[in-house]
């Protein structure tokens, strides 16, 4: 079984040794500008504010290149805000939760500038060390099953155009951006 690629879907992937079931699929890394940002390569934006997940391979990747102003966020809904908002200038982020995300605070996906990918993420499915190798075996045997009569495939098309029902602002948990 391939092992996930440093980096990908899970952020706390290196610090969990835990066995990988699955490979999900693949999703792009990718730099998202705001209107007018040239988003072609990561250098044209290293002076410029750019979001990130906190506590990312995104956010680690832009650190170790010498990018000053990182603006990290606990959800990835904040920086759509940010970036929706102006607040920001670009954003680095996987390309289906740029998607989510950007829905989610009633953005718009027309507007921005979908730049330089930055790497493939793999996502896979993680299972505890306690998981017995029977259960995991019948998991794996259902993807494949899943996989072999379209299900997987039917899932990740709907998927890439859902209706995502946008969360009023009132409505939310964190009432206020911190570090604003």
């Amino acid at each position: 079984m391939r092992r996930p690629v440093e980096g990908g879907s899970n952020r706390y992937h290196e610090s969990v040794n835990r066995p990988w079931l699955l490979h999900l699929l693949d999703d792009d890394l990718v730099l998202v500008g705001a209107p007018g940002v040239d988003v072609g390569d990561l250098s044209k934006v290293r002076d410029r504010p750019v979001g990130v997940l906190d506590h990312s391979g995104a956010q680690a990747l832009l650190a170790s290149l010498g990018f000053t102003r990182i603006a990290a966020q606990r959800e990835e809904w904040m920086n759509a805000k940010r970036i929706k908002d102006r607040t920001i200038d670009a954003w680095v982020a996987p390309r289906m939760m740029v998607v989510h995300a950007v829905r989610e605070v009633r953005g718009n996906l027309d507007v921005l500038q979908f730049g330089q990918v930055i790497r493939r993420s793999e996502l896979w499915l993680a299972a505890s060390k306690s998981l017995p190798d029977a259960e995991a075996k019948r998991w794996q045997a259902a993807w494949a099953a899943m996989q072999a009569d379209g299900t997987v495939e039917r899932i990740i098309r709907a998927d890439q155009n859902p209706a995502i029902n946008p969360v009023d602002e009132e409505k939310r948990i964190i009432r206020e951006e911190p570090f604003r």
